[in-house]
């Protein structure tokens, strides 16, 4: 070390926090494909449950869950927390699911989002997706010539991910 007159930059800290474990519920009547890509983060937790017991789980169960992926399962209502809708398009204020779309062609992603901004969506091909209609409230992460293929929404102590077609299916 040098000597210089500015002696309070010649130390660096860091706080380093300890690996945390993501808890996930998944909602599904199977889904290997799905199964198989939440195991591959050695942080991530998860169980699974039935859609029918799920449909029959109070809130406040879901309160240890970071996230409750729900796999072509679509509920009465989501409650607070965060949720990953995959094959199916929840019930949210002014979010309307529409027919089907087949072979819907990638047009464009936001590139800098935090969910896609190392993703290159170009050669993904879906077969089929459920059409939606995004509100204003929610955001278009990937958007196809026919419909939002990935849309986030996110209200005081509720955000959601929607992926409306099946994993199977692209």
């Amino acid at each position: 070390d040098l000597p210089d007159d500015l002696k309070v930059d010649n130390e660096a800290w860091c706080v380093l926090q300890k690996d945390s474990v993501t808890r996930l519920l998944v909602v599904t009547n199977g889904n290997y494909f799905l199964e198989k890509v939440l195991r591959l983060d050695p942080n991530v937790r998860f169980e699974k449950t039935a859609p029918k017991d799920f449909r029959e789980m109070a809130q406040d169960k879901l309160r240890p869950y970071d996230v409750v992926v729900l796999d072509a399962v679509t509920p009465e209502r989501l409650g607070e927390g965060n949720y990953l809708c995959v094959n199916c398009v929840p019930p949210l204020e002014g979010l309307k699911a529409g027919p089907e779309a087949k072979f819907p062609i990638i047009h464009d992603w936001r590139r800098t989002h935090t969910l896609t901004r190392f993703v290159n969506f170009s050669n993904l091909e879906i077969r089929q997706a459920t059409t939606m209609e995004v509100p204003k409230w929610g955001e278009v992460i990937l958007e196809s010539d026919q419909t939002p293929l990935v849309a986030a929404f996110s209200r005081m102590n509720q955000r959601v991910l929607v992926i409306p077609f099946d994993l199977y299916a692209s």
